[in-house]
């Protein structure tokens, strides 16, 4: 019956996947934090809750149930679609912002960097002078200890 699909339908191949079926699965749900957790990609995550909507009724109470949890305080399990695609676009923001935020402080810091560079050069010739002073200081100290005896 399958055969056109390249699929094996014959009994035993029908009876290991019908032993491969568990009763404790049928109406698996995962939370899209669990999904994260476990590397999954965002593109896994918005399929997996599509797939959700689809489900029916069975998988929108799940989905429901979560969302009310996460408006009674604790922390959101699951988030829409729509709600998912908002909140992506929203970091998506966040993370322009602080990459401008970046590039914005590392101009100031080569800017303060520059300004530095400046100070020490100005600063170099009154490093010798006060060094050449020392050195004259200490030719008279000299001069004055051989008076002294």
């Amino acid at each position: 019956m399958s055969g056109w699909l390249g699929l094996d339908d014959s009994d035993e191949a029908v009876e290991r996947a019908c032993a491969q079926i568990s009763g404790t699965l049928r109406h698996y749900h995962v939370t899209t934090e669990a999904l994260k957790a476990a590397g999954a990609s965002d593109e896994v995550v918005e399929l997996y809750l599509r797939l959700c909507e689809e489900a029916g009724p069975v998988c929108r109470r799940l989905l429901e149930r979560e969302s009310a949890s996460g408006a009674s305080g604790a922390a959101p399990r699951y988030l829409s679609p729509e709600a998912y695609a908002l909140r992506l676009a929203q970091m998506d923001e966040q993370l322009a912002a602080s990459e401008e935020r970046l590039r914005q402080l590392e101009r100031q810091y080569a800017s303060l960097e520059t300004q530095l560079h400046e100070v020490r050069a100005s600063l170099l010739p009154l490093i010798r002078a006060l060094g050449a002073l020392r050195a004259v200081r200490d030719w008279l100290r000299s001069l004055g200890r051989g008076r002294a005896s």
